[in-house]
């Protein structure tokens, strides 16, 4: 039988399964129903074969290119620089201690009686709402030659409060220690050094310069006063700006030594309004 007696559908490997199963009916003589009842039962495996080649083909997946996913950049942090006061002059050997989060009724009165012992004048960055309830002690650090700034109101983590609410935490904590000492602080440190633009932008709007620090001595960490000790001694250097806690203890035991032995290495220790005047570094 040839090709081309085979319906149009009936191509390529089905045509020649047909025709090699069609052949013995032509050379041996088989009547016409033999030879018809072949080519059915050629055309139904054909058609059985085909589908299961097809089949096969339709389940074999199809393999994709591997594409690498793109890498992740992280953003890069907004330029605080202009705003942040962390370091003093570095060409003048000042260091200026800074203590937040007073007044503590028990330990600042212990605090200033050290510091008037030692000479040394520091800045302290004050709670509105307790220097509200101890006047009489804020007025005693003004008293003292002590610098006195803002440490807000209620002390709270001003990037997790609206700008209005900053504004108030500002206004009122510079509002309070006014009404107090008779100045309006210059000075703000947000709680916990905690920023970011609009927070910076909006102590700037109220007047204000945001000092943080060069050196964290982690004394809120339960270090002992020697630990504290090495570590203020290893990181001070021209221009320091030392952050400190209100309310320490072990900061009444170290500060003797401390200011010792950084006075005979030729340091000086102002406050913040001293360091200002002799030019300040911004950025961290």
């Amino acid at each position: 039988m040839n090709r081309a007696a085979f319906p149009p559908f009936l191509t390529g490997r089905t045509s020649v399964i047909l025709l090699t199963m069609t052949e013995p009916a032509r050379t041996t003589g088989y009547g016409t129903t033999a030879w018809v009842l072949t080519i059915c039962v050629g055309v139904v495996l054909a058609m059985l074969l085909g589908g299961a080649i097809a089949a096969a083909g339709a389940g074999s997946p199809l393999v994709k290119p591997s594409i690498p996913a793109p890498k992740k950049v992280a953003p890069k942090p907004p330029d605080l620089s202009r705003w942040e006061i962390s370091h003093g002059n570095p060409a003048l050997k000042q260091i200026a201690l800074t203590f937040d989060d007073g007044p503590h009724p028990e330990f600042t009165p212990q605090l200033l009686a050290v510091l008037a012992r030692l000479h040394v004048k520091a800045t302290f960055f004050i709670v509105g709402m307790k220097a509200a309830a101890a006047p009489d002690l804020v007025r005693a650090m003004f008293d003292a030659g002590h610098c006195l700034a803002n440490h807000t109101y209620h002390h709270p983590r001003l990037t997790k409060i609206t700008i209005a609410k900053v504004a108030q935490e500002l206004q009122l904590c510079g509002d309070t220690l006014k009404a107090i000492t008779g100045e309006t602080p210059r000075y703000f440190r947000p709680p916990g050094g905690q920023i970011d633009p609009e927070v910076l932008k909006m102590a700037e709007a109220h007047g204000y310069k945001t000092i943080m620090w060069s050196y964290n001595t982690g004394d809120y960490k339960g270090f002992t006063a020697d630990h504290l000790y090495a570590g203020l001694v290893k990181s001070t250097h021209n221009g320091s700006i030392i952050l400190m806690h209100d309310g320490m203890p072990e900061s009444l035991v170290l500060l003797p030594r401390f200011v010792a032995t950084m006075r005979e290495k030729g340091y000086s220790f102002v406050t913040i309004d001293q360091m200002a005047q002799d030019g300040m570094t911004t950025g961290r």
